[in-house]
């Protein structure tokens, strides 16, 4: 059997729900040695379900049963001495502890971080909180629908809508806890790994509404200063995107010249599309409004799945809206085993979605199902904590300058648009050395760009340098320009990869290896190289060539589908979420492969499949419906059991907030402050299943009282009363708010040709360590960095190579890029 990738990792999860169990499930199916502990009546998730036959058991809730494999379960309640002592020997155990209770839990029970330390000086602790541990947010209570909505990201869906009354709607199921466990993942393998040089102890600070920010941060910059406008409506009548079939949807992005190429091709190049100046995506930028009603009474006499192969076999990135059902009867799914059988003794044996990550030294795994409650109690409390104990670190030298946890890794990036790109900048951002290598007669599209704010009479070309989009993904690299087609720019690349850990790319598969840059030519020059590749729909299986962009990948993945209102049509995200998403899995998996390397030498290759990763942040839906036989379908901004739990339109123009209500108590304080203290005893209302049956009556009672209020008023009387609140905020209201500004979340870029830019940072902020501020490179600024001191090349080889413009020569800046 395959060695575990993390099975010198001892983390102990204090965990409930969705953020910090996915963030230990992430370890433990790596093989980290994960010891999970829930209070003697259990993770609340498991009361969540889906349930097999609808009958809550909590052994049988199909949201816990998938956060929680791999791992052992043991239950404590700390307000008692006995438990409370044998949590502190389970913190000296561990090297990790992952919390996503309030931030002044632990302290509140002689648990904080001083003590922690005092127990264990090398402890890395992941803090998960909805507001992050400091600012003046950070006491208040939130979850999926605040954080959402607070995050900004919430505030620009449903995506292509028509109706700007629509209120702004969350994605569906639990996005914003699997993100943050995701990135609390990321940052806890990357300070890990840095343990080798610096065994001080850190905590590590995750705020799930910054989560949701950096998933729009390039969208915010975009909208700051590129002058667009940031709405879910949009400016003009948009073609392409979410497109409706006659038995379902589509997501069309034929965004690139022969893309669309292609797509004129497919459809017979009716007169409305006939002029080759289609082929120019300046030209389509200005005119696609044109013809948008003609695209769309085309595509609504097309079958879903016929489309879908037609266009993607033509090279046209297109993909269905895939439901629980699609996805589980997927032939490239099948074909590439993303679903395993695992069985539970209580809930019995069902396919679980497995990982999007195929790695060919460490592979991912399932060994054991999630706990029973209390399982291991005896196993751990009373036996293995006698027998294994750790040396307490050496203690750190205060004299010296911290490190970035991953400096002295080298990262080739091949990457573009936004997927790999991220990938590689929290890589960078977290110490490691990234080098993006670029074409420079056909640059990244993100390089591209063609912006049309409102007031504009027509579109604007956007400088290869000065891309906000690029300039967000690509932060604190190196450029070199190499002209991959060309013998001399493979040969540079391949001695670049002899001084490398990883290599990282997101092209179509097969297609480094038809430069000879593959994992089987790469491993032959450094053995323990890594490499990653980014792709669509993964390598192998029927559909491995065909081509997606973030939106297709969460149509087919399966969460665009359960997003949206129930009576209206479905909507993936942003632009670029998904991709940066993926991006940051990605991350977590090289690092894994960078800890296995450590240990044993071996290098490997690692094959993402961007479809899957969608697909594996909504385990519970798909494990739901292997239980049930039902498929889950758009609940909006609502809740399965909390009512209210809504967004509500607020006074002035397009000015909503958001609000749950967890418990009886929250909604007598809200029916107080909102003058109506009758309502929390009224029999329709009193109580939370009465709420839910009389939703629609209630949410209108409180949006008669909210529409007449300023809605930043509102948040603060609600979150002062302690609700669950918050605005659903746009772009200017980032910029403005003061936790925000307070937290830092903003890097001070000066770049060389647009000057200072506040550019968010990546959602984490590790004790000891400050953010990297270095602005994305310009195409091919370092050159001379790379092949000179990098490789040692003279200047006449260097010269050559431009003479052959292998690489970019003097004059490549002075040239626009199309």
């Amino acid at each position: 059997m395959a060695p575990k990738a993390l099975e010198n990792l001892r983390i102990l999860e204090y965990a409930r729900e969705v953020s910090g169990p996915y963030c230990g499930k992430l370890f433990a199916d790596m093989g980290a040695e994960v010891i999970k502990i829930e209070p003697p009546q259990g993770d609340p998730s498991r009361l969540y379900g889906p349930f097999p036959n609808d009958q809550a058991r909590p052994e049988k809730s199909a949201l816990f049963l998938y956060l929680n494999t791999n791992k052992k379960g043991v239950t404590l309640d700390l307000k008692q001495s006995k438990d409370h002592k044998q949590f502190e020997k389970l913190v000296q155990w561990a090297d990790i502890l992952i919390d996503n209770h309030p931030a002044d839990d632990l302290e509140r029970k002689g648990l904080g971080w001083n003590h922690l330390q005092s127990l264990n000086p090398g402890l890395i602790y992941t803090s998960i909180t909805p507001f992050g541990r400091t600012g003046p947010r950070s006491k208040f209570k939130g979850d999926e629908l605040t954080v959402s909505h607070g995050g900004a990201l919430a505030n620009l869906l449903p995506a292509r809508s028509v109706d700007i009354n629509l209120p702004p709607v969350k994605l569906g199921g639990y996005f914003a806890g699997y993100h943050g466990g995701l990135v609390a993942a990321l940052t806890t393998m990357a300070v890990f790994l840095g343990r080798e040089e610096d065994k001080t102890g850190r905590m590590i600070d995750i705020s799930l509404e910054e989560v949701m920010l950096a998933l729009v941060s390039p969208v915010v910059a975009s909208t700051r200063y590129h002058g667009t406008t940031w709405c879910r409506v949009p400016d003009r009548p948009p073609a392409m995107g979410r497109m409706e079939t006659s038995d379902g949807y589509v997501v069309l992005g034929a965004a690139d010249d022969h893309h669309f190429r292609a797509f004129r091709e497919l459809i017979g190049k009716p007169d409305w599309a006939s002029s080759d100046k289609w082929d120019d995506r300046y030209y389509r930028r200005n005119h696609l409004m044109d013809i948008a009603p003609m695209m769309d009474a085309w595509m609504k006499q097309q079958k879903k799945d016929d489309i879908h192969h037609k266009a993607a076999k033509a090279g046209i990135p297109i993909g269905p809206f895939n439901t629980a059902r699609d996805l589980r009867e997927n032939e490239q799914y099948k074909a590439r085993g993303y679903f395993i059988e695992v069985e539970h003794p209580v809930a019995g044996k069902y396919t679980y979605p497995g990982w999007p990550y195929r790695m060919t030294s460490s592979p991912p795994r399932i060994e054991r199902p999630a706990p029973l409650l209390g399982q291991h109690n005896q196993e751990i409390l009373e036996s293995m904590l006698k027998r294994q104990t750790k040396e307490p670190p050496a203690k750190p030298d205060l004299a010296k300058l911290p490190r970035l946890p991953l400096e002295g890794v080298r990262v080739l990036d091949f990457s573009w648009v936004w997927a790999g790109p991220y990938c590689c900048r929290v890589l960078a951002d977290l110490g490691a050395e990234v080098i993006k290598i670029e074409g420079h007669k056909r640059s990244d599209l993100s390089r591209r760009s063609v912006v049309w704010p409102l007031p504009d009479p027509i579109p604007t070309k956007v400088r290869p340098n000065q891309s906000l989009g690029y300039i967000t993904v690509n932060l604190n690299k190196k450029s070199l320009t190499l002209d991959l087609s060309k013998p001399e720019g493979v040969q540079v690349a391949r001695q670049l990869v002899t001084i490398s850990d990883l290599v990282i790319d997101n092209m179509r598969p097969g297609a480094m290896d038809k430069l000879g840059l593959g994992y089987k030519d790469l491993q032959q020059i450094k053995r323990d190289i890594i490499v990653a590749t980014l792709s669509s729909r993964g390598y192998g299986g029927p559909y491995t060539d065909y081509l997606g962009f973030a939106t297709i990948h969460q149509a087919i993945g399966g969460l665009a589908y359960i997003s949206g209102y129930p009576e209206s049509h479905p909507t993936h995200g942003t632009p670029g979420d998904a991709d940066l998403m993926n991006g940051i899995t990605l991350a977590f998996a090289c690092l894994a492969a960078l800890n296995h390397r450590y240990r044993t030498g071996q290098g490997q290759f690692i094959d993402f499949s961007q479809c899957e990763g969608v697909s594996s942040l909504i385990g519970e839906v798909l494990l739901g419906y292997e239980m049930t036989g039902r498929i889950q379908e758009r609940i909006g901004n609502r809740h399965i059991f909390y009512c209210p739990h809504n967004v509500y339109k607020c006074w002035g123009v397009d000015r909503w907030l958001a609000l749950e209500i967890h418990s009886d108590r929250e909604f007598e304080i809200l029916a107080g402050i909102i003058g109506q203290s009758g309502l929390s005893q009224d029999p329709k209302l009193n109580s939370m299943a009465s709420r839910k049956k009389n939703e629609a009556e209630l949410n209108q009672i409180i949006q008669d009282w909210t529409c007449q209020r300023d809605r930043d008023w509102i948040v603060n009387e609600f979150c002062r009363a302690g609700l669950a609140t918050s605005p659903s905020r746009e772009a200017r209201d980032v910029y403005a708010d003061p936790h925000f500004r307070q937290r830092n979340i903003f890097l001070q870029i000066n770049h060389p040709e647009l000057g200072l830019l506040e550019i968010i940072d990546t959602p984490w902020k590790i004790s000891g360590f400050q953010s990297p501020n270095r602005h994305a490179p310009l195409l091919g600024e370092h050159n001379d960095y790379v092949l000179r001191e990098l490789l040692s090349l003279s200047e006449e080889e260097v010269k050559e190579l431009q003479k052959k413009e292998v690489i970019m020569g003097e004059s490549g800046l002075d040239f626009y890029l199309d």
